[in-house]
């Protein structure tokens, strides 16, 4: 009988590091290749919490449809929302081994600062019949408890002269119009950040999911 002795002359430590380097192309190849999957799993996962707002019903069918004069609520929403679904972007963090493991990640991309790309849509501005713009998602977004309209207030009721059928802004002297507190937003705590903040759980499951 022949015994043959294999020897193995290489560390374990050394074995491991160039079978790692092996799979990474693979690796990096497979999380670019899925990556679009976890974009819009992402994206459905913000927008359901946008629509979950107080502010979103109220927009298109109560209060702030109403005091913003918006007769086209549902169109104006669905844009703001594309547009939002269509700016969050994911890329991945180049793959690299470290500590005996491959290890990558990946960054979220949504709103520019100052909502640029949604104060700057027609839908988010209303041009009245005078030729007046009203920049009712900037006020909603951004203006908190500032005093919008001067020596007005707003009376909800049915109308034949309001553009939305239920409610006209009055003159008033002594009152000043502004988005209701329960609204207002500012640039960093807003209808948009909230519904942000309220993903984050649900967004770090969904891509820890991913690197499984």
């Amino acid at each position: 009988m022949t015994r043959i002795t294999l020897k193995v002359l290489e560390t374990n430590q050394t074995i491991i590091s160039r079978a790692l380097t092996a799979l990474l192309p693979q690796v990096e190849t497979y999380l670019k290749n899925h990556v679009s999957g976890l974009e819009t799993k992402i994206a459905e996962i913000v927008i359901a919490s946008i629509t979950n707002q107080i502010e979103y019903f109220s927009l298109i069918g109560g209060t702030l449809q109403y005091q913003f004069g918006l007769p086209d609520p549902e169109r104006r929403v669905s844009d703001i929302l594309d547009t939002i679904r269509r700016g969050i972007n994911t890329r991945i963090i180049p793959s690299k081994i470290s500590n005996g493991q491959i290890s990558s990640g990946v960054v979220v991309e949504m709103i520019p600062s100052g909502f640029s790309d949604l104060l700057s849509l027609e839908a988010s501005v209303l041009v009245t019949e005078k030729g007046t713009e009203l920049n009712w998602l900037d006020w909603l977004l951004i203006q908190g408890d500032t005093a919008i309209v001067g020596e007005y207030r707003f009376a909800l009721g049915p109308s034949q002269y309001s553009r939305t059928g239920m409610g006209l802004m009055i003159g008033s002297s002594g009152f000043s119009w502004r988005v209701p507190p329960e609204y207002a937003g500012s640039i960093t705590n807003n209808w948009i950040t909230r519904a942000i903040d309220q993903s984050q759980t649900a967004i770090e499951s969904e891509i820890a999911s991913f690197f499984r």
